[in-house]
């Protein structure tokens, strides 16, 4: 059993609510980024929806004016995996996560206006929790003391 598992963020073409691109967001993330996850239990899609944001970079005023951390949502973690990870959560189970990987790849789409091809942001987060091992299937198992 592993301490944490890979898992891909969905939803990363989509436009954030207050017009951010997530594609633009994930562009400026790095490896070992920390990364906050946030239950989302009225989503519409997703009983068990977990969004996952990253804390927008603050500048030296925002920081001197102590304004709070805005996060900038990257995605949401996949129905399968966030089925996991939102009972733990709701328990109250301390869950981290860090981009593990940015990957390139291209989105090719042919229309009548031709083919365009489009280069998309993917990104792998790491998520490890609290007294928690993973099985195979990404089960959560509590490890023994």
């Amino acid at each position: 059993m592993d301490n944490s598992i890979i898992a891909y963020v969905i939803g990363v073409t989509y436009a954030n609510a207050d017009g951010s691109s997530r594609q633009e967001i994930i562009g400026n993330c790095k490896k070992g980024d920390e990364l906050i996850l946030l239950r989302e239990p009225s989503n519409p899609y997703d009983i068990n929806g977990i969004k996952v944001c990253t804390l927008k970079k603050q500048g030296f005023l925002s920081r001197l004016l102590r304004r709070k951390p805005v996060l900038s949502q990257l995605g949401y973690l996949s129905e399968y995996v966030a089925s996991r990870i939102a009972p733990l959560m709701d328990e109250g189970v301390h869950v981290q996560a860090v981009v593990n990987e940015i990957e390139q790849s291209e989105k090719v789409e042919t229309g009548h206006s031709g083919t365009v091809i489009e280069s998309i942001h993917e990104c792998l987060v790491e998520i490890s929790a609290e007294n928690v091992k993973w099985d195979t299937e990404r089960n959560p198992v509590l490890a023994s003391s």
